[in-house]
């Protein structure tokens, strides 16, 4: 970890990084109502009896936000004050910003070169047609540096301005006071880049020794409270226009920023050793007891991470995966070492030192909500920092609401339960249905939902050939009945792009049907004889003659990152293939597309490319996923002591993808054993003190989760033609395992678009054992598939992210996030 001021800039330690994320925690809070505004109310889990009421500035919460059983911190958020943060990119304004002139640039006179006798950390402003920007070179950055280190911005050239543009500065709401006027917030993201003081050592000041941990003395209290040379420890005078209050606002803004008492005790740290006098602030920094308290929401690793900004991360603060390290205000475990949270949301109690330069700021205040106008308003944002829009207005049964839509990724869905069980929602916007809602911020529309009782209903999207002018479906549910020939006219209906007819079949107690399409005058499809079948209830498009049919989906959710690989159960059964007890009449020749040449599968014993993993029954395998260079575990045996510490030393590993270390601990009979993991340095991923339970077999422990992983590789058995399912020549066949009750793969190949999420559901297959799905993608010779997977209810599976790249023609197995090519 570099970067620190000891009088002049020298070089310091370099800082391990823990990779760990744990699961969200539950805990619910009392929103706060403010002004007139119009409202829901929405249940956040089954777990709770109270309703959470949106409004347009609430205390945190929890919510499902995201549909995947756990409960999400979500804060309400403003915007006040304009910040640097992006770096100017396009070649316009770049052009522009570099052809003014000189004199237009206004120096911001900054303490820290004064101090460090450097021509250095110099900051220009300038405002070009109402818009403010922000120039530094590299050597104004604290530590910039040309070489390769990894965590830290690397510049081209010295020689060189980059530019960053002045934005607002986005707000979480973490209290509120009883008459709704005092609202205590802190930044969205982390916005600077500061020492929290000097230097190290004590500092004669004032007739006494200050330490580098007090507040009171320190440099980022000055810099963030624009406060003179009288009030630090280090003479640094901050009142001018290089600091955080000046910067960010207006006279006129500052006056609504709430002076505070700003407690410093010794209770306010986590050793609780030191303490120092209270001071009166408009911005500050939390300490480690306003962090620990729950009602502000800072409950696990993803609600305490902050992401960079440009101009933070250029400005030389460690960066990795997005996030810094940023300060609090209280004591480590020693006076010259100050509390700060990590890049992953780690809570460091013993601290950094006080003059590291690559550690940012998250400012602190109070507002006056009164002050704040429409334009303020910003939404929600959860731990995830998927953004909440709060302005549409929902018309049911000519009753209006106005709700909060979350995105996610650049989708919008509904607030979890919006939805009341018993019924169907249909959503309508500018007369056109809507499978997915439109992305909207800061604009109000109106959508109109229409609300039936449910019914057990399959819906079929047609779209026949353009020859036809009619279209009748002919169908039976279940094992029942077929409708009398030609069967029953479909309704003509342009309501879902890409299908031109539209049918209800109404399945009583059943959830399947069987069905085929005729213009009434004697051509069919019928699937080339074999019909459509569809196993569950829910909307179908099928396009004439294609034999495919399409799961419409009525919220499509974007593909996000996957922290975890799900834990795959048992292969489930699978269902035997509907029999077809009547093929329709077919009064003249179909109208049958060119059949493709098909390829019979191959009869010999697959090869399977991974190599077993043979273990002793007893013995304990364990694969650890971690971002340290070294890892140790630190176990006991049920009924035995603990390992001495630090632990056993793991070896490093790639053989399980996705692990980075590795340990087997031989037992004579099988063994339940309770893990900790370290670094050796005091590092601890310890799952927030509840530790690991493991036992004898092969286990992963990863972002906080154990997966049992499997002990070997069972070789494929022969795989056999079927009638109906023979790939298609120049194709990619897809076998994935998983224990979700259906699942989908959303894919593009070669160029061309993904498929609409969550994609295309697969057959329910176990022609090749340890894969319980199958799906055949199409593709031309040279073009490769890149895929993902999910249940069609939000769980995806998309390999942390990475998603899965299949080569060119050939047969693939995915299982537990590896991928396998059966030849």
């Amino acid at each position: 970890m570099n970067n620190k001021f000891s009088g002049k800039i020298r070089q310091g330690i370099k800082r391990s990084v823990a990779v760990a994320l744990s699961v969200a925690t539950v805990c619910s809070f009392t929103p706060y109502s403010l002004g007139n505004t119009q409202k829901i109310q929405v249940k956040a889990s089954e777990t709770q009896d109270t309703l959470h009421t949106y409004d347009r500035y609430s205390e945190p919460f929890t919510l499902d936000t995201d549909k995947d059983g756990e409960l999400e911190n979500v804060w309400s958020t403003f915007t006040y004050g304009e910040y640097p943060q992006s770096q100017v990119t396009d070649e316009e304004t770049l052009n522009m910003l570099e052809d003014i002139s000189e004199a237009k640039w206004v120096e911001l006179d900054n303490p820290i070169t004064d101090y460090i006798g450097s021509e250095k950390n110099l900051y220009y402003t300038a405002t070009i047609k109402g818009t403010k920007y922000l120039r530094m070179k590299m050597s104004d950055s604290y530590f910039g540096s040309l070489g390769e280190e990894t965590g830290y911005y690397q510049w081209d050239s010295d020689e060189e301005y980059h530019y960053y543009v002045y934005e607002p500065i986005t707000w979480r709401i973490l209290s509120i006071n009883e008459d709704g006027t005092d609202a205590m917030v802190i930044s969205d993201v982390n916005l600077d880049t500061q020492p929290y003081t000097m230097e190290t050592s004590a500092k004669y000041f004032n007739h006494k020794n200050v330490q580098p941990y007090e507040w009171k003395y320190s440099t980022i209290r000055s810099f963030l409270n624009g406060y003179d040379k009288t009030v630090n420890a280090y003479g640094m005078d901050f009142s001018n226009a290089y600091s955080f209050i000046n910067m960010a606002f207006s006279q006129e803004e500052q006056q609504n920023i709430l002076s505070t008492t700003v407690k410093n005790e010794k209770e306010q740290s986590y050793y609780g050793y030191y303490g120092s006098s209270n001071t009166t602030d408009k911005i500050y920094c939390l300490s480690y007891k306003e962090l620990a308290d729950k009602a502000y929401g800072f409950t696990n690793y993803e609600s305490r991470r902050a992401v960079t900004t440009d101009y933070t991360h250029q400005k030389n603060a460690y960066t990795a995966y997005g996030f810094n390290y940023w300060w609090l205000r209280s004591a480590g475990d020693g006076t010259s070492r100050v509390m700060n949270i990590d890049c992953f949301g780690h809570i460091q109690d013993g601290g950094n030192g006080a003059d590291y330069t690559d550690i940012t700021v998250r400012p602190v205040m109070h507002v006056n909500l009164t002050a704040l106008s429409e334009k303020n308003y910003a939404g929600y944002v959860d731990e995830n920092r998927n953004a909440y829009i709060a302005k549409a207005t929902f018309a049911l049964n000519n009753e209006t609401e106005t709700i909060s839509l979350v995105k996610s990724n650049g989708y919008i869905y509904l607030p979890a339960d919006y939805e009341q069980d018993g019924y169907d929602y249909y959503y309508y916007y500018n007369g056109k249905r809507l499978r997915s809602f439109p992305v909207i911020s800061n604009k109000d529309v109106t959508i109109n939902v229409v609300r039936k009782v449910h019914a057990n209903t399959i819906t079929i999207y047609y779209k026949a050939t353009s020859s036809w002018k009619d279209a009748y479906i002919h169908y039976k549910v279940a094992s029942g009945n077929w409708t009398t020939a030609p069967g029953k006219k479909m309704e003509s209906s342009s309501e879902e792009d890409g299908y031109n007819y539209k049918y209800v079949i109404d399945c009583g107690d059943e959830s399947s049907a069987t069905v085929c399409f005729n213009n009434g005058s004697g051509s069919w499809d019928s699937q080339n004889g074999s019909n459509y079948k569809l196993n569950a209830l829910g909307e179908y498009g099928i396009t004439h003659h294609n034999s495919k049919i399409t799961t419409i989906s009525l919220r499509p959710t974007a593909t996000p990152a996957v922290t975890a690989t799900p834990e795959v159960t048992a292969t489930p059964a699978a269902t035997a293939t509907p029999v077809i007890t009547e093929t329709p009449e077919v009064t003249a020749t179909p109208e049958v597309t060119e059949t493709p040449e098909i390829t019979a599968l191959p009869t010999s014993t697959p090869e399977v490319t991974i190599a077993p993993t043979q273990v002793p029954e007893s013995a304990l395998v364990l694969y650890y996923s971690t971002g340290w260079e070294e890892a140790y575990a630190h176990y006991k045996v049920d009924g035995e002591d603990w390992t001495t510490l630090p632990g056993i030393k793991m070896e490093k590993t790639d053989e399980r993808e996705g692990y980075t270390h590795k340990l087997v601990v031989p037992f004579d009979t099988k063994k339940k054993v309770t893990v900790c993991f370290n670094n050796g340095k005091g590092n601890w991923d310890s799952k927030n003190g509840a530790n690991y339970a493991v036992e004898s077999g092969v286990y992963g422990v990863k972002n906080g989760v154990v997966s049992r992983l499997e002990t070997e590789v069972t070789p494929l058995p022969t795989v056999t033609p079927t009638p109906t399912q023979n790939p298609i020549e120049k194709s990619i066949t897809v076998y994935y395992s998983t224990g979700w009750t259906n699942a989908y793969i959303h894919y593009k190949n070669g160029n061309k678009d993904w498929t609409a999420a969550p994609g295309v559901k697969m057959e329910a297959t176990n022609e090749v054992a340890g894969y319980n799905y199958k799906y055949v993608i199409p593709v031309d010779e040279s073009e490769n598939a890149i895929v993902c997977f999910n249940n069609g209810n939000g769980s995806w599976d998309s390999k942390a992210g990475a998603n899965y790249t299949l080569g060119s023609v050939g047969t693939y197995g995915v299982k537990n996030g590896v991928i396998t090519q059966i030849k």
